[in-house]
Order: structure tokens, then sequence, then C-alpha cells
């Protein structure tokens, strides 16, 4: 296995001991499991919450690039996406297809192979007017980090190799951990990621250590004219006795890739595990830095190496997962579109050995976070372009895909009145139909169609809204049954003279299964069953002694679906 991006597959021997506390009586837990599905009946079983999340694919743009590791816009307007190769290329696309002459051509300086190589690009927030972008990279002979200053000129737009600016060269103790992303933050200031210097476990403590810049997030200045740079004021341990002021967030294993919300300016970390736990770390915008995410004393949410720690002095992940769903995390990006709705404020990230896709979302407090997609990619990085749209490249297969959210349309209403067949209707009828739903959580609308030719031709279906103009909700809700459960839960629970005997606790669990998987029932497993005659629609001044012909079309945008044909007869004056 390719090694980029950053998982040298430490495994540490790591013992748990298990507390020794008594299993529970099964009636105890039966109660507990019922309790649960009849509480959340929309969480399916790969953890997936269907109202959270959307279904998404992968849509491939471009090809043919070697290695790819980053994929980026310059935020000039010009609709250009730029593609970051390994081995010391950066190259242009343009309406999908890539540009056979490189924007940048800096292999001969570039050590290359492994987690090394041309790892990061950023542009200036005003490269329109100055040209001016940054790139991070590993540098021939000695494979120490350097972050380089490029200008580009003349149109289209290409850079000269000969005009790097060297703003910053971090020696590496070991070939892997390299980190690799820079990117610039809404303060105007230049984020730099590094890695704990590699090797296995950090042996060195470069990470918990304030005067090494390894294990770090740095914040530095490049864009005010100071030579070579300048450490903002506001940086935490600016000034700090013995430490680095460049240092903006401590305690990283391998932040390969992270990412600042466009939206909201909150950061988001991934950062590569060692032999367990990947994890995404995260700071909220307006935090003042600082902040100490635990390695090499934490990894994820666990003490590392099988000692004890003290996990209260650490910031602790938003989102982690074990081995068992891949091996080395890539940090993502937080979709801000406007083309897939269903997927607003998800944060994307990946892990690039399995090619699981994750979504990770605040849930009222909480956070929560689901595999979406699994693919036969070694995904390396996320990107967007200037609409927001969100992509990913395959370093394997050197491609670029974006990320879209599929749509499932509504379901067919099912008409109510009048029936089929239905004779002596009155000349004012009140057409009613089942409220479709939508699987996708789209605000679902009707088309209305009505004439005497059964074919409808010339007909102008009339728009009627929903009931409330908004989304069709799940059928079933698990709050009405939860009731008794949460009193037979207690019950079995804290009873103290009259344990649950087991023939109830089967009876109970009978009533589960059948709650969890029976809408209406607090269940259905997220299905949505549409409720009867819930839309209605009123028309007046039909003919008498007429034969007319209905039908409803539901859409969501994207997608319709019809219902059946009915017919009717309106009797005489």
């Amino acid at each position: 296995m390719n090694a980029l991006p950053g998982n040298d597959r430490n495994r540490p021997d790591r013992t748990e001991k298990e507390r020794g506390e008594r299993f529970p009586p099964s009636e105890y837990v039966v109660a507990v499991a019922c309790l649960f599905f009849l509480l959340f009946p929309s969480v399916r079983a790969d953890g997936q919450t269907e109202a959270l999340f959307p279904r998404i694919s992968l849509v491939p743009r471009a090809s043919g690039f070697v290695k790819p590791v980053q994929v980026t816009h310059a935020g000039d307007g010009s609709g250009i996406l730029y593609a970051v190769e390994q081995g010391g290329r950066i190259r242009t696309i343009r309406n999908g297809i890539p540009d056979s002459a490189p924007f940048l051509d800096i292999a001969d300086r570039v050590l290359a192979g492994g987690e090394r190589g041309l790892l990061g690009l950023a542009f200036s927030p005003g490269y329109a007017a100055n040209g001016r972008f940054y790139v991070n990279y590993t540098r021939i002979p000695d494979g120490g980090t350097v972050i380089a200053r490029y200008r580009a000129t003349g149109t289209p737009r290409s850079a000269d190799p000969a005009s790097e600016e060297v703003l910053l060269v971090i020696d590496q103790p070991f070939a892997n951990h390299n980190g690799g992303q820079i990117a610039f933050g809404p303060d105007g200031f230049l984020y730099i990621g590094t890695g704990d210097g590699g090797s296995e476990g950090d042996p060195l403590r470069n990470a918990q250590n304030l005067s090494s810049l390894l294990g770090k997030i740095l914040r530095i200045d490049v864009e005010s004219g100071s030579q070579p740079y300048a450490i903002p004021p506001g940086n935490p341990f600016a000034g700090r006795p013995a430490a680095r002021g460049e240092i903006w967030t401590l305690g990283l294993r391998n932040p390969w890739r992270f990412s600042f919300d466009r939206l909201s300016g909150d950061l988001y970390i991934g950062d590569v595990g060692a032999g367990s736990f990947e994890e995404v770390d995260f700071q909220p915008a307006g935090s003042p830095g600082g902040e100490n995410y635990g390695w090499n004393i934490m990894e994820g949410n666990h003490c590392f190496g099988g000692s004890g720690c003290d996990s209260s002095v650490f910031v602790p992940p938003v989102s982690e997962y074990d081995h068992s769903l891949g091996c080395s995390v890539t940090g993502g990006t937080v979709y801000r579109g406007a083309a897939h709705p269903r997927m607003e404020g998800i944060y994307f990230y990946a892990d690039f050995c399995s090619g699981r896709i994750f979504g990770l979302a605040r849930e009222g407090a909480a956070w929560r976070s689901a595999p979406l997609l699994t693919v036969p990619l070694s995904i390396s990085s996320f990107g967007e372009d200037e609409a927001g749209n969100l992509f990913v490249t395959d370093h394997a297969g050197g491609s670029v895909h974006q990320i879209v959210a599929e749509n499932t349309p509504p379901s067919a209403p099912v008409l109510a009145f009048p029936a089929d067949g239905q004779t002596g209707v009155t000349a004012k009828v009140v057409f009613r139909w089942n409220t479709s739903a939508d699987p996708d959580g789209d605000t679902v609308t009707y088309l209305f169609f009505l004439d005497t030719d059964p074919s409808f031709m010339g007909t102008v279906p009339v728009p009627v809204p929903g009931p409330t103009g908004g989304t069709s909700s799940a059928a079933g809700s698990g709050f009405p049954a939860a009731l008794p459960a949460a009193g037979l839960a207690l019950a079995a629970i804290f009873g103290k003279r009259k344990r649950i005997p087991a023939s109830v606790a089967v009876l109970f669990l009978s009533a589960c299964l059948l709650a969890s998987s029976v809408p209406g029932c607090g269940g259905g497993g997220g299905a949505q069953v549409p409720a009867t005659s819930a839309v209605t629609h009123e028309v007046s001044e039909l003919a008498p002694g007429t034969v007319y012909y209905w039908k409803v079309a539901a859409g969501d945008g994207a997608a319709s679906t019809e219902s059946a044909t009915r017919s009717f007869t309106t009797g005489p004056l």
C-alpha cells in the first residue's frame, strides 16, 4: 500500500482490561435494546440517520493525472481547477479537460515518494490582482519541508519556477508524517499542517513540544510584506519563552488535510492515526488558538500505548473510527454549494485505504458521523471549486471526481376522492389524495390534471402545494410507543421486589421487533408511509352528465411520479 497520506500502520501492543462487572440479566438487555429501537426508529444499521445525511455518488470529472494529492481553485473568477501531482507538477483543468502543459513544474527540486512530494497549494486571497500562490513540498536532497511563494503571469496565467521565494524550511527527522496541507484562513493568514516528524509513536515527542514546529498547525502572515513572514500578534504562544510563535494548535500526529468552512470559518482537521483510530478534530471560528489535540498521549479518544492518561486536558475529536473501517483518514470539506441542498452544511471526509466516504454534521449539541459511500478509490484529498462544488482526488487512479447528492423522486400520489368510476358527482368537487413521501426529505409539490380526454392532451396542470408546503415526515413515531416502553424498561432495570420474568421479556422483545419494523408502531426503519387524503384541491362548474379523467403528479424539483388515472361522471342538472 502506498504510504501516503501518512499512516504507517503502527500497531503498538495494547491491552485494555475489562471492568469485570456482571453481565445484566437477559430481560434487562431486552428492555434497554427495545427502548433504544423505539426511541430511535430512524437510525439504520449502517449508522446513518436518514434525516441528516443524503445518499451520494461520485461523478468522474477529469483524469490523466499522476498521483494527484489536491484539487483546488484560485478564487479569481476563472472557473479553473488546479490539480497538484505528488511528483512536483500543478496542472489546470478547464471545462473538465486537463491542460497538457503544467501550470507549474518544480519536479527538479521535489523529493517525491511514499509520503513525500509536492503536497500542498494555496492561492493568495488577492491572486486575481497579484498572481501570488504558495506551495508545500519536501525538498531534494534531505526531505526537509519547504513553504515557498511563486508568481504567475500572462493570459492565461502560468507560473515561473524561477520566481520561488522560500519562506520557511522545517527539518524532517524521518521520511514519514510530513503533513502537507496549507490554506488561507478567513483572517487572511496562512495555516500550515505539519506532522510529528515520523517514525513510530512520535519518539522525539515533537507534537507536545512547543519549541518544535512538528506535530502542529502553524499560522503565519505571508501577505503583509514582512520578510520572510510575520508572526500574527494573536498567535497563542507568540512571545512565550522557548515556544515557537508560529504555533496555532498542537498535539497532532499527521494533519494531512484540513479545511475551513467557507461559510462559518470553522476549522476541521483530519489527523491520521497510528495503529487503532482515525480522528477528525475541530476548532470553532473565533477560537484564540492553542488547542492541544492530545497526540502522542492520546489517539482519538483513547490513551495511546496501553498506559493511563488524563484525557481532560486535551480537546477530544468530534469524530473517530477504528481500523475495521479503514486505516488512514483523509480530511475533507464542508459542502456550501447551491447545486445539492441536501448536502448543505455536511462535512465530507474519507479513508484513504478503504475508499469509504463519511458525512459529519451537528445534530443539536451532538456530532453525528456515518459512512455514506464506499468506492474503489484511494481518496487523497477533497477540494472545492469557486461555486462550492465538492471534488475528491484518486491518488492511485489519477482522476478527479465530483460528489453529488442522488435524488429519489417522491412516492406516487394515491387518489382518494372521487372514487374510480363514481357517478352522480356534483359540479363542485373537492378532490383528495394522499401526501407523497420524499426519501430525500425534499419539499413535495403537486400538479393536478383534469380533462374529458383520458390522454390529457393539451391539459394545463394546476400546481397544488402540499398540506404544509414543507417536507413530508417519516411515518410512525417512536414517542407514543416509547412511553410504555420506558416504563417497562425502568421497571425491569430498577425493580427491586418484582423483577420482570423471562416470559414477559420475550413478549416485550416481540413487541419491540414489531414496533421497529411496522410503520405506525414507532418503526419502519426510516421508511416514509404517506398519510391518506391529506391534500385537497377544489374545482367548480363541472359540466353535467360528463365523464372526467384526473390524475396527480408529485415532484421534488428534480423528478416526479404520477398517480394512476381515475374517472368519474357528473350527474344531471
